[in-house]
C-alpha cells in the first residue's frame, strides 16, 4: 500500500530544476497620477519544474515513472538537488528557539556569537521530529512492564573497519531521567542516555568489525518510567555519507504506545535564507541568531526542532513537501529505448 509523503528515487538525479516562488500581491495604479497601491496577501508557495537528462535508459527511467504514478494526488519530498554543501561551512547543529514562531523570521540557537551561521541563499527545512525525520521519529508515551527495545535500522550494510557516528536527539520532559536507558548498535557500541549533551544530542561512535545491515537499539530497563520521554531523529554518518535510520515498527512493543513518525510539529518546508546571519547573545546564556527567510513559516515549528541546512549532518540537503501540479504523467520513449521525463510540482500547503 502506498503511503505519503513519498521519497523520490535518489538516482537518476534531475539534470535541471526550475524553482519558482509565487506571491499573492495585488497592485493598482491611479489612472491620473500613476501612483501605485500595493496589497500583500499572506499566500506564498514554491513551484518547480523538474526534468531529467535526455536518453535515460529503462532501468533508471522506470524508477522515476513508478514514483510519479504513485504520487497521484499525494505528497512527496523534493528540493534543490544542487545545494550539496552549506555556504557557511561547519556542521550547522542549530535548533529552533521557541515554539509557535510565525512570519518571515526564524529564531535559532546553539550558535557562537560573531560566527557566521547562514549565508544569504542557503536552503533550510524544518521537519517534525528533526534531524531529517524521514520516518525516524519515535515518541514513547507509556511506562511500566518489562524491558523495551526500540529498533532503528539503515539500508546500507556495515563495512568492516569503518567508523560510524550515530546521532539521536532525546528529551525528558517528565521526572524519569535518562540513567539506565542505553543506546546500542549491532557493532558492539553502547552508551548510556545520561551522556546526552546540553543540546539534547546523544552521539555513539563505533568502528565496525562485522558486515551486516546497520541497526541501533534504544534499550529501556523494566519498570522504567517513560512519561514525557522523547527520542527522535536517528541518523548515522560514515565516510562522509549520512543516512537516516528508520524505526522498525511494532517490534517488541507490546503494551507500549509507539507513535512512529506521528509527532506534532513542522512538516518539512523548504525555505531560503535572505541575508547573512551571525551568532548573537539571546540572553539567559543562550547564543543564536535571527534568520530572515522566505517563504514565511507555516505552521510554527516545534521548540528545539532541528534545522536541516545544506550539508548539515542531519541530511545532505533540505527538502519541502510537494504534490504534482498536473493530473497526468507523461513520458517519451524513443526507438532506441531511451526515455524522456519531466514533471511539474507545487508546494503542498
Amino acid at each position: 500500500m502506498i503511503s505519503y509523503p513519498l521519497v523520490p528515487p535518489s538516482l537518476p538525479a534531475p539534470n535541471r530544476i526550475r524553482m519558482t516562488r509565487r506571491n499573492l500581491i495585488g497592485r493598482a495604479a491611479s489612472p491620473f497620477s500613476g501612483v501605485q497601491q500595493v496589497q500583500e496577501w499572506p499566500g506564498e508557495w514554491w513551484e518547480m519544474s523538474v526534468s531529467y537528462a535526455p536518453g535515460l535508459l529503462r532501468p533508471d527511467a522506470e524508477k522515476v515513472i513508478a514514483f510519479l504514478l504513485a504520487a497521484r494526488g499525494g505528497t512527496f519530498y523534493f528540493g534543490d538537488t544542487a545545494a550539496t554543501s552549506s555556504q557557511a561551512g561547519g556542521a550547522n547543529y542549530f535548533t529552533v528557539k521557541g515554539a509557535s514562531q510565525s512570519g518571515r523570521q526564524l529564531v535559532v540557537k546553539n550558535a557562537i556569537p560573531g560566527v557566521l551561521i547562514y549565508k544569504a541563499g542557503d536552503n533550510l527545512s524544518l521537519g517534525a521530529g528533526g534531524l531529517g525525520a524521514d520516518a525516524a521519529t519515535q515518541v514513547i508515551a507509556a511506562s511500566g512492564g518489562g524491558a523495551l527495545t526500540i529498533y532503528y535500522e539503515g539500508l546500507a550494510a556495515a563495512v568492516v573497519g569503518t567508523t560510524y557516528v550515530t546521532t539521536l536527539r532525546v528529551e525528558d520532559t517528565g521526572a524519569g531521567g535518562f540513567t539506565g536507558v542505553k543506546l546500542k548498535d549491532n557493532l558492539g557500541g553502547s552508551i548510556d542516555f545520561s551522556a546526552v549533551g546540553a543540546d539534547g544530542l546523544l552521539q555513539l561512535v563505533t568502528t565496525s568489525a562485522v558486515t551486516s545491515p546497520y541497526r541501533i537499539q534504544i534499550v529501556v530497563p523494566a519498570g522504567f518510567f517513560l512519561s514525557g520521554f522523547y527520542a527522535w531523529g536517528a541518523c548515522m554518518q560514515r565516510a562522509g555519507v549520512v543516512e537516516n535510520l528508520v524505526p522498525v515498527a511494532n517490534r517488541n512493543l507490546t503494551g507500549w504506545i509507539n507513535l512512529s513518525g506521528a509527532t506534532t510539529g513542522y512538516t518539512k518546508r523548504f525555505h531560503k535564507v535572505l541575508k547573512d546571519v551571525y551568532g548573537v547573545a539571546l540572553g539567559g546564556g543562550i547564543a543564536g541568531g535571527i534568520v530572515d527567510i522566505s517563504p514565511a513559516l507555516r505552521p510554527g515549528p516545534m521548540n528545539d526542532g532541528d534545522i536541516v541546512s545544506s550539508g548539515g549532518i542531519s541530511s545532505p540537503k533540505p527538502v519541502g513537501l510537494f504534490r504534482l501540479a498536473d493530473n497526468s504523467v507523461t513520458y517519451d520513449i524513443g526507438t532506441a529505448m531511451e526515455y524522456g521525463l519531466s514533471f511539474n510540482a507545487v508546494e503542498a500547503i
